[in-house]
């Protein structure tokens, strides 16, 4: 009942018709890779000199942003993804390996959508966190599909199949890498230094493998689950450019501003429009 009335109230700021790039962030997963640029460089950076940002003090964080992400449009259950060239991924697997590219809740909540805060924060300089991220390679497929790490953050790669995988990331910011793991168990570790979203890391032996890497230089973001939801808690007053961002359908914007010790409640909307280059 409760997420209920908060649905009602987040229709009231409803965002079905934001800005956004003209390029499309993502393909089905056979296909060409998804842009990756998220932005002109500049903006892209979300900040400025080292010299010119002041180190994060979390005694300023009091206000929250949060909502949820809805898709509107036909929906087909997750299809199986064509396999056939390792017949052994099925058994590995336990049954079919499903396309992730489109997964809606059964309340129409998206999931495997990136929300962050794309502008408002570049005064300030947050260090990287110790803990490192982790992508493994289990059933013959990425997990998870959808991740967002920090700018510096260990990203743990791991082979937990007992099959050779290949690990090849397609950034167009970031340092790209193309390494292989032969064996099962084997971990590598990589980072990227630069903000960019929806970097694509594939397998260049097994096609239909594919997860989507977005690197953040703070720590207000969010990947939502079946029920859509994201909360950015803990930021400082301001006033902010939310970006949801999906593999697919593409990326919508909103601008608000929020004040010391308040909580805003947003609802990002995408639509079905496979040849559309712009949400409306």
């Amino acid at each position: 009942m409760k997420r209920n009335v908060l649905f009602l109230a987040l229709l009231a700021v409803v965002v079905s018709g934001c800005s956004r790039d003209e390029t499309r962030p993502g393909v089905q997963p056979r296909k060409s890779a998804p842009s990756t640029d998220g932005a002109p460089p500049r903006e892209a950076e979300s900040a400025g000199p080292r010299a010119e940002r002041t180190l994060w003090n979390p005694d300023l964080g009091t206000a929250s942003i949060a909502g949820v992400v809805r898709f509107v449009g036909s929906v087909k259950p997750p299809g199986p993804l064509d396999t056939s060239s390792t017949p052994q991924c099925v058994r590995i697997n336990r049954g079919p390996i499903l396309d992730e590219s489109l997964i809606v809740g059964p309340e129409g909540g998206l999931k495997n959508v990136v929300v962050w805060i794309r502008k408002g924060l570049e005064k300030w300089e947050f260090p990287p966190p110790t803990e490192p991220a982790v992508v493994d390679q289990k059933g013959c497929k990425f997990e998870p599909h959808v991740l967002a790490v920090r700018v510096g953050q260990e990203i743990r790669i791991r082979n937990s199949d007992p099959l050779i995988h290949n690990v090849h990331a397609l950034p167009k910011r970031n340092t790209s890498f193309n390494f292989t793991q032969a064996q099962q168990g084997m971990e590598d570790v990589r980072t990227f230094e630069r903000p960019e979203t929806m970097i694509p890391i594939r397998c260049d032996i097994h096609p239909w493998m594919v997860c989507y890497v977005t690197v953040v230089p703070h720590p207000f973001f969010a990947v939502t689950g079946e029920d859509g939801w994201f909360d950015l808690a803990g930021l400082p007053s301001g006033e902010y450019t939310v970006e949801a961002i999906h593999e697919r359908l593409g990326r919508l914007r909103r601008t608000v501003s929020v004040s010391e010790g308040q909580r805003v409640q947003l609802a990002f909307v995408f639509h079905e429009s496979p040849d559309a280059k712009t949400q409306q």
